[in-house]
């Protein structure tokens, strides 16, 4: 399989603390889900000025690139398919969420850096923040995007959405799920983006006991860049990854060997 091309693509998910009601103030507090990392609390804070409270977390985002990204059918609904070692971080925020995005990745250096990013798991996402301005932005693996040219569409929809869910005091009230919209990347080395839902899962067991979850979403939009880059002929091809770089219709465009350990 080293030899076979995959395409490669950056799937995003917003996760979202768990909300429970607070018996004594009257309002509802954010929990701390299980899969989330102490260093990642800092991150999540909510800066809206809406919360009041500035110790509130807020929905943190999540990415990962894969190589498994492939058209399972596109009659009667188009649907795709990618799986994702458990448990991880990204398929936690996913199964939450029930929606996520994937980009599509162009095949020269700016695709390449965005795969290369979020291929590395969340233990060095640090590195992204740590060029990005020193000011605390709640948007986890994907802060400092701002660095390579990449805005993030959405956060001002999930951070409203999430201060009105706070001051809901019922618990029988819940956020419709479509006011968390997954980040969506917009900028160099993104040539399509495929906002899926969560329609299937399935875990399948190896005799080695390593846990796969294969993950269908069922594409309800594309969003296509507005200016297109002719620089590598009329028609544009996506990134893959094969014998150990990442490549496009040229030779290898940045050498890198994928971490067994994905998000």
């Amino acid at each position: 399989m080293r030899h076979v091309p995959h395409p490669v693509v950056v799937i995003t998910a917003l996760d979202c603390p768990a909300l429970s009601p607070d018996d004594h103030a009257g309002k509802r507090t954010a929990r701390i889900p299980d899969h989330w990392a102490d260093t990642e609390i800092p991150s999540s804070i909510s800066r809206h000025d809406q919360v009041g409270d500035p110790r509130i977390l807020a929905p943190l985002p999540r990415a990962m690139t894969a190589s498994s990204f492939t058209s399972l059918t596109l009659d009667p609904t188009p649907t795709i398919l990618f799986n994702v070692t458990i448990p991880s971080r990204s398929h936690s925020a996913i199964l939450r969420a029930g929606s996520f995005n994937v980009h599509i990745l162009s095949a020269d250096e700016h695709g390449a850096k965005l795969a290369d990013l979020f291929a590395r798991g969340y233990s060095s996402a640090n590195s992204v923040s740590a060029t990005s301005t020193s000011r605390q932005e709640p948007l986890g693996v994907l802060a400092g995007l701002k660095n390579y040219g990449v805005d993030i569409a959405g956060q001002l929809q999930w951070e409203e959405a999430w201060a009105a869910s706070l001051k809901q005091k019922s618990p029988s009230i819940r956020p419709s799920a479509d006011s968390f919209p997954a980040p969506l990347l917009q900028g160099p080395g993104i040539l399509h983006v495929l906002k899926c839902k969560l329609v299937d899962l399935q875990s399948l067991e190896t005799t080695e006991a390593r846990c796969f979850a294969l993950v269908a979403g069922q594409v309800t939009e594309v969003v296509s860049a507005n200016e297109p880059d002719h620089s590598m002929g009329e028609h544009q091809t996506a990134l893959s990854y094969v014998d150990g770089a990442y490549r496009g219709p040229s030779p290898a465009i940045m050498r890198h060997s994928v971490s067994a350990n994905s998000q």
